[in-house]
């Protein structure tokens, strides 16, 4: 991370020169994870015998810029010591600097409020153990930006495909609609009161039912409707709108002037399906006490739906 500023390099020698500690807001991406831009870091001096492998130094790399990056080999030369250094996140050592270049030595970082040391002896551990790991993380971030861009055109293409594919069910369904019949036949087994099975047949399949009819000792003009089903893979055909338009009219048929039937309460699908084929809740006083005690053991509560023909 560097500063052209030569204002800044002035101000932090003078400061360091002077015993102080220096603090500033990095600039920056070469030494991610570690430091981003806006961390706040703190430098102190250091005389250039005591820095170690890992240490991170804030020192000059030209002659108005600034650097700070670790410190991955030392080595004595005829100019004195010599230290190469290298961000975390490149791939490849970075500047050679020598002892008169440093400034001072990186031992904390504030991020969120919140304070790292960088110069107890287990974050100096980690940082001789991170010199390595640090030739192979540019590697891994690389890695996993092209795993994620390789996912997001895999989730795209996938989104294609199902788009097609339920366009293409979409054309299949409006051709298999015209080939579903509605068959309406007596419920054999009803005893005294009046059933009637509706079937939806898809070539002499049956695809959906339900029943309808008055309950035994019920009002002759007030029928029910029990079991609306379909297969799963039929709907979306409008299979369900056609029983109970078939139901309704054969209610009205036999002299029924309103159809009921029950449902969840906590089912908004079903509670929009009927409130479209004309349904609206109503109260029946003496169902309220049953309906409720079997929401008590069941913990699903159903309502009356009723539509007038």
């Amino acid at each position: 991370m560097k500063c052209p500023h030569v204002e800044f390099l002035n101000i932090g020698r003078s400061v360091l020169k002077d015993g102080n500690l220096l603090r500033f807001s990095v600039a920056g991406g070469s030494m991610r994870p570690l430091l981003f831009t806006g961390d706040i870091v703190t430098v102190k001096p250091c005389a250039p015998q005591d820095i170690r492998l890992g240490d991170i130094v804030f020192c000059r790399v030209a002659r108005d810029r600034l650097c700070m990056h670790r410190v991955v080999k030392k080595r004595s030369s005829r100019k004195g010591l010599e230290f190469t250094l290298k961000g975390d996140a490149w791939f490849m050592a970075g500047n050679t600097v020598f002892a008169k270049d440093l400034l001072g030595k990186v031992v904390a970082r504030e991020r969120n409020g919140r304070v790292f040391s960088l110069d107890n002896p287990m974050s100096r551990s980690l940082s001789l153990l991170f010199i390595p790991v640090s030739y192979v993380l540019p590697l891994l971030f690389r890695c996993a930006r092209f795993a994620r861009l390789f996912f997001l055109f895999l989730v795209k293409r996938i989104l294609l495909f199902l788009q097609g594919f339920k366009a293409y069910r979409s054309r299949a369904k409006r051709r298999m609609r015209a080939h579903v019949s509605i068959s309406t036949a007596p419920y054999e087994n009803a005893g005294p009161q009046d059933v009637i099975i509706i079937s939806a047949m898809y070539k002499k399949r049956v695809v959906g039912r339900l029943s309808v009819g008055r309950l035994e000792g019920g009002p002759a003009d007030i029928w029910w409707v029990t079991g609306l089903s379909v297969d799963w893979f039929y709907r979306g055909m409008d299979i369900g709108r056609k029983l109970m338009d078939a139901a309704c009219n054969a209610a009205a048929g036999r002299g029924a002037s309103y159809v009921r039937l029950h449902v969840f309460e906590k089912n908004p699908i079903n509670m929009i399906f009927y409130g479209k084929l004309g349904f609206s809740r109503i109260i029946i006083p003496e169902l309220e006490e049953s309906l409720q005690r079997e929401a008590e053991k069941t913990k699903e509560r159903r309502v009356v739906l009723e539509k007038k023909l």
